[in-house]
């Protein structure tokens, strides 16, 4: 079975302007997805372990309820 992406956003925005997560992953901000701001880092739980997501990363959420971190270019 495939995974189906339900949200996602890109850290720090895109080029094209602002990107803000939605409803599901806004409530795993403090939890699953813990910010540190003197960093200016994510930490997200993924299944692969905490993955470190910094301005340009997607964080993905799947309708597994799994994240995923993409790291941008």
């Amino acid at each position: 079975m495939e995974r189906r992406v339900v949200d996602s956003f890109t850290v720090g925005g895109t080029k094209a302007g602002p990107s803000l997560p939605g409803a599901r992953i806004q409530q795993m901000l403090g939890t699953r997805i813990v910010i540190d701001m003197s960093s200016r880092t994510l930490y997200v739980h993924t299944m692969k372990g905490v993955v470190q997501a910094r301005t340009g990363a997607r964080i993905i959420l799947y309708d597994d309820d799994t994240l995923e971190v993409e790291h941008g270019q």
